[in-house]
């Protein structure tokens, strides 16, 4: 059959749809999957091959003549614009189209050569290179002292979304209730005396976020809206789960020696032009592009105190002044103030002083009209002071990932599918995507002239793992037992032929400690810890080499009733403390309450030494579809078929083609939207 084929592209100056003229004989072609049962870590989107649109009027003006290089404000190819394809009058999918190019012939348009997306989501393409710290965190900011640290280090985790579990950054610890021993600073036993000044030292703790609110400040940051399938309050295999802010090894980074703590400028006004805008009190956001020849920062102030300025772009350091003092003028030349981007100031002080007036001096040259001559954006502050405490700043302490990286492994980790349904990115595990459907018999309308049956897994074993297994425990582990901290290693029969296939996520993976006391070896305490260090033993320091590591996610466990715990708030005093905030890898440290853990292998663990978390990673999201795919009863039979309009326009990808008898699991399908033939990969159900 030969289907009545249609693409409407979006005019997003008329904010209006307009339909495109197609080539009579142009083939269009599009590939739907969720999941690839060859490649099962990657989600994938609706997508087709590129094809040609004629250069025609109608296409002249969607385009705007885009092969044409001296038109101002033309068509920007390097943004993809709103589309949907419509078969028979029947809107078929909606995606994006994105223009690769023109054709000429005789130095005149042909054709323009573009791609369609379907509207599953490419998230590369909406979040691009940023990093986690270009999200919208600063309303989770807090002061980094003794107070705020050891209120969210015993605080309840399911009440807040800052906390300061027990990881050290530098010092190892233990405990030793012996009397009469020598006192170390970093033994953890509580013993009354003013010449005993040993503990936990409140800075060897840095804050943790919880997971959700990273994805809801994506959400924020660009545009997405996310369902609550998977990234909900009650899922609490997920919402549980927090990141630890280790941004550099060692201390909390801009504590260190020598290292003024910054802190936001955040009072500006605007005084003359505006081509950027501050769309908070904190934040430039740039529209237009500055002339950089002209661009200035001014400080007034009488202090003659110590200070420095520095600014970001999108969370990146660009520029930093030298130590200052006084009223300064400084050069921010360096600094190429462009389109669309958010621009933060920082002035960080040793001790308080009074600002009298910061003024941002910023030249706009209009290239548009160039009869217009150099003006200038001025932005100013009102007085303020600086502030003497350390404000930890979730944006300058989260760690250096991708954003895109951070979703990749999230999804990895959970073994997650997205697709867009009424403008809400619906996220679900693969389980649940595949838990609901509808069945229709294609039976009738296969091509029964060529077929073909292939082994379903090109792989023999699967791994899964993290990236970053190195630090002190999981390395002992690793040389005790010959195989990584918590992998898993799948293979139904390890002489089977095939490749090696590794899900490995971007993140860091400890093994903790559950902490025994010298005094009395066998006795375990109440302290479970994590030590972020690596195998390399400092004899002078008595520590381990700090490490830094891929960033680290872990459950928070509020652990109460804790005897002899010694808490240091300075380095010459202690006191005794009854509860804290354990990491760990299991949700619950009762098998009976959860048996959940985020291990892929089943471990040990590491607070009750027993095996009963049995609730794995891979347990839990991957071992239903690992299992099946690596059934020797599975196939993935390749079909021809041409579907009707009634199945065409309404299966969805968990649904399930029926063939005679036997039911099967949609794997990839590619459509001819001009002959309506589909080419069809299916598994079959087991």
């Amino acid at each position: 059959m030969i289907l009545n084929l249609a693409l409407f592209l979006k005019n997003n100056e008329l904010n209006k749809y307009q339909r495109s003229d197609l080539f009579n004989d142009e083939t269009i072609s599009i590939t739907q999957v969720i999941q690839d049962v060859q490649d099962i870590s990657l989600i994938f989107t609706n997508f087709t091959k590129t094809f040609s649109l004629p250069a025609s009027d109608e296409n002249n003006r969607l385009f705007k003549h885009y092969y044409n290089y001296d038109i101002d404000g033309g068509f920007d190819a390097r943004v993809k614009i709103d589309a949907y394809i419509e078969i028979d009058s029947n809107r078929f999918n909606s995606g994006k189209i994105k223009l690769e190019g023109v054709d000429m012939k005789n130095n005149q348009p042909y054709a323009y050569r573009v791609t369609y997306y379907g509207d599953t989501i490419n998230l590369k393409d909406v979040i691009g290179e940023d990093k986690l710290n270009a999200l919208p965190l600063s309303s989770y900011n807090l002061t980094y002292n003794n107070t705020n640290v050891k209120t969210k280090f015993q605080i309840d985790p399911t009440t807040t979304d800052v906390i300061a579990p027990f990881i050290s950054h530098t010092n190892r610890y233990y405990f030793d209730s012996s009397s009469g021993h020598s006192e170390n600073d970093t033994n953890l036993y509580y013993q009354s005396g003013g010449t005993h000044e040993h503990g936990l030292l409140w800075s060897d703790l840095k804050y943790a976020i919880r997971l959700d609110a990273i994805i809801q400040a994506i959400g924020t940051q660009y545009g997405l809206v996310f369902s609550n399938d998977f990234f909900d309050s009650a899922n609490l295999d997920y919402y549980n789960l927090f990141m630890w802010l280790h941004r550099a090894k060692g201390g909390v980074q801009g504590v260190d020696a020598g290292i003024f703590p910054p802190e936001l400028i955040n009072s500006w006004n605007v005084v003359s032009g505006n081509h950027g805008a501050f769309t908070t009190s904190s934040n430039l956001f740039v529209n237009s592009d500055y002339d950089g020849a002209s661009n200035s920062i001014a400080i007034t102030t009488t202090s003659t105190s110590d200070y420095k300025i520095s600014i970001l772009r999108n969370g990146v350091l660009v520029f930093q002044s030298n130590t200052l003092n006084g009223s300064q003028t400084l050069d921010i030349t360096s600094v190429y103030f462009d389109n669309n981007n958010n621009f933060t100031f920082f002035i960080q002080s040793q001790l308080v002083i009074t600002i009298d007036d910061i003024t941002l001096q910023l030249g706009y040259f209009d290239y548009t009209d160039p009869g217009i001559p150099l003006t200038f954006d001025v932005f100013s502050t009102t007085l303020f002071n600086t502030n003497a405490t350390f404000v930890f700043d979730i944006a300058q302490q989260i760690p250096e990932i991708k954003v895109i990286d951070f979703l990749s492994g999230i999804f990895r980790m959970f073994n997650l599918t997205a697709y867009v349904e009424n403008g809400i990115v619906i996220v679900k595990t693969l389980n649940d995507f595949y838990a609901t459907s509808n069945v229709y018999d294609i039976t009738p309308h296969i091509k029964v002239d060529t077929n073909s049956v292939n082994v379903a897994l090109p792989f023999k074993q699967i791994e899964f793992g993290y990236e970053d297994t190195k630090t002190l425990l999981a390395l002992k582990h690793s040389q005790q037992f010959n195989y990584d901290w918590a992998k898993e290693i799948y293979n139904e029969l390890p002489d089977i032929d095939g490749g090696i296939y590794k899900v490995t996520l971007p993140f860091s993976h400890f093994k903790y400690e559950r902490i025994f006391d010298v005094n009395a070896p066998t006795t375990p305490t109440d302290i479970q810890w994590g030590y972020s260090a690596t195998d390399n033993f400092n004899a002078a320091t008595g520590n381990y080499e700090a490490a830094l590591g891929k960033p680290l996610l872990f459950y928070p466990i509020l652990v109460t009733g804790v005897a002899n715990m010694s808490w240091r708030p300075t380095t010459s005093s202690h006191e005794q403390i009854t509860s804290y905030i354990a990491p760990s890898n299991s949700l619950s440290f009762d098998p009976n309450v959860s048996k959940t853990n985020i291990n892929f292998k089943a471990e040990l663990n590491e607070w009750t030494f027993g095996n009963d978390f049995t609730d794995t990673l891979f347990l839990n999201y991957y071992q239903d579809y690992i299992m099946q795919v690596f059934n020797p009863k599975n196939r993935l039979t390749k079909i021809k078929a041409i579907l009707p309009l009634s199945i065409l326009l309404n299966f969805e990808l968990n649904d399930r083609f029926k063939i005679v008898d036997r039911l099967f699991r949609i794997n990839k399908i590619t459509t001819n939207l001009t002959t309506g033939e589909s080419d069809m990969e299916l598994l079959n159900e087991l």
